[in-house]
């Protein structure tokens, strides 16, 4: 939850996992959320079912969302499949890595 100390205005933000605000300037706060949740996998000792020909089955992608949001505004911006972030020092940039299904879209951006 952000509080603005001013006007006691509340804002909640729900399934945060991590949070950071963008260092020196004090204008964004990002909010990484938990990803889908995991489905069920075999019980405890039990060997995982092989991939068609022997292969070793595809990770499951890490990404979830990032929100940034301005705290000056109230503007949200909500970047999908993010696996991690970090804003630099001084605050002017966020970058984030991008971990998606089937490796579409991966790789890694910065912005604000």
């Amino acid at each position: 939850m952000l509080l603005n100390l001013s006007t006691e205005k509340k804002t909640e933000f729900e399934k945060v996992r991590r949070f950071s605000f963008s260092g020196e300037n004090p204008n964004w706060v990002a909010l990484h959320r938990y990803g889908a949740d995991a489905p069920a996998g075999p019980p405890a000792g039990a060997s995982s079912p092989a991939a068609p020909g022997g292969a070793t089955p595809p990770e499951r992608p890490t990404g979830s969302d990032l929100l940034l949001y301005e705290l000056s505004t109230g503007n949200q911006l909500n970047v999908g499949n993010v696996a991690d972030f970090a804003f630099d020092k001084k605050g002017n940039w966020c970058a984030w890595t991008i971990d998606a299904s089937d490796k579409a879209g991966n790789g890694v951006r910065r912005e604000i």
